[in-house]
């Protein structure tokens, strides 16, 4: 077999593992879903973005989607505990760019880390819009709308 078949499963490998360390990173508790779970999120896609069967590629897709459906009540069934959706969304998003990453590639490649970057800029991020006066943001999109 040559690189070109592998080449999907290794981006989605790299993404997954990309986006589940700053995921653990994020959340030493281990609240949250990790590196292994994220990597396994990213080959799940792949695989099922590699199959020619509709039928059982659509079964993984609603597999995939059930377990992150689960895997969100399951961390969010404590009292006071976050009720954030960032870490489910981004399995979800990761489970998507393994999917898609045997047609389009480039985009897997370029999109993971940018996954990976937004995650590990909340606390920038925060920071920014706290700081953001309402007139600037309806001067912004006032500016955004003329154009």
């Amino acid at each position: 077999m040559d690189f070109q078949a592998w080449q999907p499963y290794l981006i989605s490998a790299a993404v997954g593992l990309l986006v589940g360390v700053e995921r653990e990173k994020a959340h030493p508790q281990g609240e949250a879903l990790g590196v292994r779970t994220f990597l396994l999120i990213a080959m799940l896609g792949s695989l099922a973005g590699g199959l020619s069967n509709i039928w059982i590629a659509s079964a993984l897709v609603i597999f995939a989607l059930s377990l992150i459906v689960i895997a969100y009540f399951y961390t969010s069934r404590g009292i006071g505990a976050d009720q954030g959706l960032t870490t489910e969304f981004a399995a979800g998003i990761v489970f998507t760019l393994g999917f898609v990453s045997h047609t389009n590639p480039i985009i897997t490649t370029l999109l993971g880390p940018i996954v990976a970057v937004v995650l590990f800029s909340k606390a920038s991020l925060h920071r920014f819009t706290s700081r953001i006066k309402t007139s600037e943001l309806q001067a912004a999109l006032l500016l955004l709308l003329a154009a």
